[in-house]
């Protein structure tokens, strides 16, 4: 069924595999790694 359909149309369902899609994975992986966040005196700057 899908193979009749133009290649906008295609592109156009696929339009949610963005590249940037990519940072929402950042956070998560921040938090996996502890040494990241955890310190003897944790300071903002």
């Amino acid at each position: 069924m899908s193979d009749d359909l133009p290649d906008s149309t295609r592109r156009a369902e696929r339009s949610d595999h963005s590249p940037w899609n990519w940072l929402l994975l950042l956070p998560l992986i921040a938090t996996l790694i502890p040494p990241f966040f955890n310190r003897d005196s944790p300071e903002l700057f």
